[in-house]
Parts: C-alpha cells; structure tokens; sequence
C-alpha cells in the first residue's frame, strides 16, 4: 500500500476531519490513478484552462500535475453512490473524482480558490475506493440499490 492508501484512510476514518468516519475502511482497496488520468488527458501534464469565475470574470490557469502517491498529502476529493453492482458506476465515480482536478472544480479550503492567472501545481495520489453491501443503503423505490462506493482521490495544491 502506498502513502495514499494509509493516508485517505486514516483521515477518512477520524471523525474530526471526515464526514466518512462512519464506512468500515479495512476493506477499501487502492487503484492507480496513472492509467484513468492518461485515458482522460492523453498523457498531458501540463496545460492551460480558461473560463469564468462566478462573477463572469475571465479566468486562466496553468496547470502542472504530478501524479504521486508517496506525496504529503492535503485533502482529498470523493464521490460515492449507491448502485446495483454493475462496475461502470465504480469507473464512472474515478472519472468523476478526476474531472474535478482537471478541470480545477476543487481546492484545499485552507489557500482558498487559486488566484486568477497564477500556475496551479498539483500532485494526485492513487484511488481509495471502498465497496459496501447491505439492503438498508437501497431506496424503497429501488430496492436492487444495495452497494454504496465510495472512492476518494488524495491530493496536495499549491499556487505559484
């Protein structure tokens, strides 16, 4: 296990910092990101985005990424659902987690959204995805919902 695993789940764990400390984490497996994130970004580390911030003001950002799971690790982004077992939604959560580095629709509150025009650096460490299985997770209405996965993504932000 590399420094991502024990990292996420320590934190994931610790009610203080999570709102996940309530998920059985000894089950939870580590998954590569490097593979995901080339399949998205076609092997691009480095590159430009531009848009709009809320106000409509014109942003742009350049963006390092590093993928490293034996980073310091800062926070992490996640997503979870309930589904039926079927693995697209398992890949569909990792697709997800990593659009929202990409496209820099997260941040470590503690430095706040990066500064228009600075150069976003960003290490990502591997997938911790957790599996859970039990009838009570489904919905009245769907009662074939019974896994909840939940995965996180750990990663470390800096702005120059």
């Amino acid at each position: 296990m590399s420094r991502s695993f024990d990292w996420c789940v320590k934190r994931a764990s610790d009610p203080a910092n999570s709102s996940f400390s309530d998920r059985d984490w000894s089950s939870a497996v580590e998954i590569p990101s490097e593979s995901f994130y080339n399949k998205m970004m076609n092997e691009r580390y480095n590159y430009t985005i531009t848009g709009h911030n809320d106000i409509g003001k014109e942003v742009i950002y350049k963006i390092n990424v590093e993928l490293n799971p034996e980073t310091e690790f800062d926070y992490f982004t996640y997503e979870a659902c309930l589904h039926d077992g079927t693995l697209l939604f398992i890949g569909e959560l990792l697709e997800k987690c990593l659009k929202k580095v990409i496209f820099l629709n997260t941040y470590n509150k503690k430095y706040g959204p990066p500064p228009n025009g600075c150069q976003v650096n960003i290490k990502i460490g591997n997938f911790i995805a957790l599996s859970e299985y039990n009838k009570e997770f489904a919905p009245d209405e769907k009662p074939w919902l019974v896994e909840r996965t939940t995965v996180l993504l750990p990663l470390s932000i800096r702005y120059e």
